[in-house]
């Protein structure tokens, strides 16, 4: 456990993590209630790793609840782990994923579909929470070795992983087994506590974790509200810009022989400029702006602190964007309604 770590420790390990992994949205506390239905302990895993973002393929062993296996494969009922002075486990665990001497990175070909050998209980699904709890945290040893993070063997960073990856609702109901035994006329409560955090840091992790994902969310939430505003800007100024060239268009060939001074040199200066070609730029641009805001919407599925200040610059861009377009849309509308009041019906 780790009780001596400060919230300043966790905080710059988690910020640590945040940088090098993101944080995922939150995973459903139903997502897995088919696989439970139908007992599918294989798909269970797959979807835990796919969850965590592992394109693995997953080779299943079952042992019987009391498997030992000295050195090497550990099952037992009970999982209260320790861990020594460089945060390593060294206790018993009930479900255990072979880590490869070595690992496909992080993002390559040679991931995809790589075998990984998961050893899980025969009862493992007699507590489905802690049954994802444990999966999660052994499949992020995987995952910390695929990305080469220097904590691939630290119990503490392991533990953060399935927090920061949406999992931390599941670990919150998984990580305690409480039990009561009857022994004559008294009764003893038992408590089992599965992982290697202590309840204080876990629910420090959880708050911050939750924060960043909360702020996080309000940011992409707010440019996809803002992309919204400028795809309707945009629109509504290409069909101010129509109307505005049709009309422009009627007025030379109108040749209106009485005008107001201010209207004759508003046309004049018109005449001078490259409107619709400085339009037609300006245009193509703002739909290249729009185009990266919705793809970073689209593709983004980590929270890093990279990726917020990316959505809250994008948000800015399309703000000022907007506010541009909808000068030009009200410019072209007025001057429009100048020219209409020239050309014969």
């Amino acid at each position: 456990m780790f009780e001596k770590l400060s919230r300043e420790e966790v905080r710059e390990a988690l910020d640590e993590m945040i940088d090098k992994m993101g944080v995922k949205e939150t995973v459903s506390l139903t997502a897995f209630k088919d696989h439970f239905k139908n007992r599918d302990k294989q798909g269970w895993i797959e979807e835990i790793a796919k969850l965590l973002d592992l394109p693995v393929r997953i080779n299943m062993s079952i042992a019987s609840a009391d498997y030992r296996e000295e050195n090497a494969r550990r099952f037992t009922s009970s999982a209260m782990v320790e861990t020594d002075k460089e945060h390593r486990g060294r206790d018993g665990i009930i479900a255990q994923v072979t880590v490869p001497k070595y690992m496909p990175m992080w993002g390559t070909p040679d991931l995809h579909g790589y075998e990984i050998e998961v050893l899980v209980s025969e009862n493992c699904l007699d507590r489905p929470d802690t049954f994802i709890t444990i999966m999660a945290h052994e499949l992020s040893h995987i995952l910390l070795a695929a990305i080469r993070s220097p904590h691939k063997e630290s119990e503490f960073h392991t533990d953060l992983v399935p927090i920061l990856l949406g999992f931390a609702d599941y670990v919150r109901l998984g990580r305690k087994y409480i039990y009561t035994t009857t022994e004559g006329s008294a009764t003893t409560t038992h408590t089992i506590t599965y992982g290697y955090l202590s309840d204080e840091i876990f629910s420090q992790a959880s708050e911050y974790v939750k924060s960043f994902l909360g702020s996080a969310q309000n940011k992409k939430k707010r440019l996809g509200k803002m992309a919204g505003r400028a795809g309707k800007a945009l629109n509504e100024a290409s069909i101010r810009q129509e109307a505005f060239k049709d009309y422009f268009a009627k007025i030379d060939t109108s040749r209106p022989q009485k005008m107001k001074t201010e209207h004759a040199q508003r046309l004049v200066a018109l005449h001078g400029q490259d409107t619709e070609g400085e339009w037609t730029a300006y245009c193509a641009a703002a739909k290249k702006k729009l185009e990266d805001a919705s793809a970073l919407l689209k593709n983004l599925s980590r929270y890093t602190k990279q990726a917020a200040a990316e959505l809250d610059e994008k948000t800015g861009i399309l703000e000022n964007m907007t506010k541009e377009l909808d000068r030009k849309a009200g410019e072209m509308l007025k001057d429009t309604k100048m020219m209409r009041k020239y050309i014969k019906k």
